[in-house]
C-alpha cells in the first residue's frame, strides 16, 4: 500500500503529492543529514519499485530519480526481524551505485523507529509508522483531491497511529 501511495503514476491519481510530501517529511526530520532532494516537477522523472531484486536481496521500496541523481531505499519491517546483514547489504548496494546516484538515503521503517542491528557502517534514517507515517499522512490528507482516496488514506493513517 505504501509503495502504491509513493508511486506518482499509481491509480490514486494524486501525482507527486504523496512522494513529494513523504520525502520532504524525511528531509525535515533529518535536516542536517538527509540528502538533497531533486525537483518534483515531473512525475515521469520518478521511479518507484516494490520488492526490487538485487544480487543479494530484495529491497522493499526503491525510489529513484536518475535525472536528479537521487535514490532512496526503504526497508519496511512490521512484525518481522531484519535478515542477516540486511541493511548492510542494502548500504553496500547503494555505495556500488554512488557514481550514478550522488544523493542517496537508506531508510529503516519500523513500527516505533527501531534501531537497525545490521546497518553497522552505513548511515541510515530511522522512520516509524507510529510517528512519522502517521504524522506525514495527517498532514497530507487535507491536500488529497479525491474523496475516496482521502478516506482510504485516513483509514491507513489511523492504523499507523495504533501500530
Amino acid at each position: 500500500f505504501l509503495c502504491n501511495l509513493l508511486d506518482p503514476r499509481s491509480s490514486h491519481g494524486q501525482g507527486l503529492l504523496f512522494l513529494k510530501t513523504f520525502l520532504e517529511h524525511c528531509a525535515n526530520h533529518y535536516p542536517d543529514e538527509f540528502p538533497k532532494l531533486p525537483e518534483f516537477d515531473d512525475p515521469n522523472k520518478w521511479l518507484v519499485f516494490s520488492e526490487f531484486h538485487i544480487s543479494n536481496g530484495r529491497i522493499d521500496i526503491l525510489i529513484q530519480n536518475p535525472q536528479g541523481s537521487f535514490i532512496c531505499v526503504v526497508e519496511n519491517k512490521v512484525d518481522a526481524y531484519e535478515g542477516s546483514k540486511q541493511l548492510e547489504r542494502y548500504g553496500e548496494w547503494i555505495k556500488e551505485h554512488e557514481s550514478i546516484y550522488h544523493h542517496s538515503a537508506l531508510c529503516y521503517l519500523t513500527k516505533r523507529g527501531d534501531q537497525s542491528l545490521t546497518a553497522e557502517k552505513y548511515k541510515y534514517f530511522r522512520i516509524s509508522y507510529h510517528e512519522d507515517i502517521a504524522e506525514w499522512l495527517e498532514d497530507v490528507i487535507p491536500q488529497i483531491q479525491a474523496p475516496g482516496v482521502a478516506a482510504v488514506v485516513h483509514q491507513y493513517q489511523a492504523i499507523a497511529v495504533k501500530i
